[in-house]
């Protein structure tokens, strides 16, 4: 559950630039790749977000929709503190 809320927290953080641009997301996957070329190519946004985005939206996919057992190795301190930065980040671009 901790991935999932955690997940949405990030993805509703991204959307606020998405927003922001005027742009609609059409998917989850597109959110990134729109962020990776308009924020992190241009040195908006640190790379490290995507890189956590993109592992929180495959956990979450995982978790939601597949009745295998999986493991999740990820530092959670980790992805939590870099959220957190991405959060601060997208106040500063949006304000």
């Amino acid at each position: 559950m901790s991935i999932i809320a955690l997940y949405n927290t990030v993805f509703h953080i991204a959307r606020a630039l998405l927003f922001k641009d005027g742009i609609k997301e059409k998917s989850h996957w597109a959110v990134a790749r729109y962020l990776e070329y308009e924020y992190v190519n241009k040195g908006k946004l640190d790379r490290k977000i995507l890189l956590v985005l993109d592992s929180l939206r495959d956990y979450r996919h995982e978790s939601q929709y597949s009745v295998n057992e999986f493991e999740i190795e990820i530092d959670f301190e980790d992805y939590l503190e870099t959220c957190k930065r991405f959060i601060e980040r997208v106040k500063q671009l949006t304000l």
